[in-house]
């Protein structure tokens, strides 16, 4: 299992709407789409506000984060991985 397996089966239940069966098939997918809207609504808030809000941290710090996150996932599909290889219903 790598941090990515159920992505789709995640992406299929996020669209319709259920977000807890999304999150439990990948919890990358959730935090990607939430990060999608935030960055539309930062970049639609630009354009009419003309402010942008940037956040800056050490590029240390993102590399630690993006590490922890992917090391969580991919425990987490690790613990999963009967699940992720079961065929998909229906």
């Amino acid at each position: 299992m790598d941090p990515l397996c159920g992505g789709t089966r995640a992406t299929y239940v996020l669209v319709r709407g259920d977000v807890a069966a999304a999150w439990s098939w990948n919890p990358l997918v959730p935090l990607l789409a939430a990060a999608a809207v935030v960055l539309v609504v930062r970049f639609v808030v630009g354009l009419v506000a003309h402010r942008w809000l940037a956040v800056q941290l050490p590029r240390r710090v993102w590399l630690a984060l993006s590490a922890a996150v992917l090391v969580v996932i991919e425990v987490n599909q690790q613990l999963q991985a009967e699940r992720l290889m079961e065929a998909v219903p229906g």
